[in-house]
């Protein structure tokens, strides 16, 4: 009798712990852009199979061969920035716009939720993306959706002058964006990207109640290569370092980002993040991102943390 009541303890043991499992994988898939490329059994949805077709793209069906047909065909080669890319991508049909559309690259995406814990403000973007940014976080707290503390995740990438000039810096173009009246620069222009988002949330009108929460600037160091040279701290390296720095305990997430790149940035921290964490990125569109070969490679970027996910999960 002892050996029958000891094994069916063992048993709901297991089956509990089976179902806490279950939960936590729910938890990381049961967001609004971890079905969009692949379903669950990591097949491509028709939407990217057809554009894949479109550009070209040689693959066998499989996540392993889309992965590496898109980072050798889409990816902007090392060392460049976005700005940088060329648009000589001439479309082959007039298909993709509603392609993009179905892949969520160019919709926006609003927040399905009225509280989060942790608002992450995405860093790794030029003057006005970033100004478009804090003005979206800005308007949804003024719509009543709350959050307990901000997190700006960014680095210390020298900012080029070609994309980030004196006058963009001091004035924005941004209609949405909530400049104070009557606001002067003291001290230097910014030099960096973390300099340049402090400069913002200085010229913006920022809810009062913002007074009240922790609002903290995660300031990520440029990256050492293997040539020995530097480079900019990516998505990746934001959130890991905010991760290291500030040991954010399990609850839900709201992340800012801006189109084409949500579903990348979302596929970053459900990458990294543990399954106790939910995740929800949003995004508005900008005009000026919306050239091919930027979505494109953002696609291919968003590809490439699908397939780090699906190893990881594999072993």
């Amino acid at each position: 009798m002892n050996y029958r009541i000891l094994s069916l303890l063992l048993l709901s043991i297991i089956i509990q712990s089976h179902c806490n499992a279950m939960e936590n994988h729910t938890k990381t898939t049961n967001n609004q852009l971890s079905r969009v490329l692949f379903d669950e059994y990591h097949r491509p949805i028709p939407a990217l199979l057809q554009l894949l077709k479109e550009t070209d793209i040689p693959h066998n069906g499989t996540l392993d061969s889309i992965f590496a047909a898109t980072q050798k065909h889409w990816l902007r080669p090392a060392g460049k920035e976005r700005w940088e890319i060329q648009n000589n991508f001439t479309p082959v049909s007039k298909n993709l716009p509603q392609l993009f559309k179905r892949l969520s690259l160019i919709n926006k995406i609003k927040p399905s939720q009225k509280h989060y814990n942790y608002a992450l403000l995405l860093g790794d973007g030029d003057a006005t993306t970033m100004r478009i940014r804090l003005a979206s976080l800005i308007k949804i707290w003024n719509k009543g959706i709350r959050f307990d503390s901000i997190y700006i995740p960014t680095g210390t990438h020298p900012l080029d002058k070609r994309v980030a000039p004196r006058h963009t810096l001091l004035h924005s173009k941004v209609t949405a964006f909530p400049f104070k009246k009557n606001w002067q620069l003291h001290g230097n222009l910014p030099t960096t990207e973390t300099e340049m988002i402090k400069l913002f949330f200085d010229q913006a009108d920022l809810p009062a109640e913002w007074n009240n929460i922790p609002i903290v600037f995660v300031n990520t160091p440029m990256q050492s290569t293997v040539k020995g040279t530097l480079r900019r701290p990516t998505t990746l390296d934001t959130i890991n370092k905010w991760l290291t720095l500030h040991n954010p305990q399990p609850g839900s997430i709201l992340a800012i980002s801006i189109q084409p790149y949500v579903g990348y940035q979302d596929s970053v921290l459900r990458d990294i993040l543990a399954p106790s964490f939910t995740i929800e990125t949003i995004g508005n569109t900008h005009a000026l991102d919306q050239l091919v070969p930027i979505i494109l490679d953002s696609l291919a970027r968003w590809i490439y943390h699908e397939y780090r996910t699906h190893k990881a999960a594999k072993y």
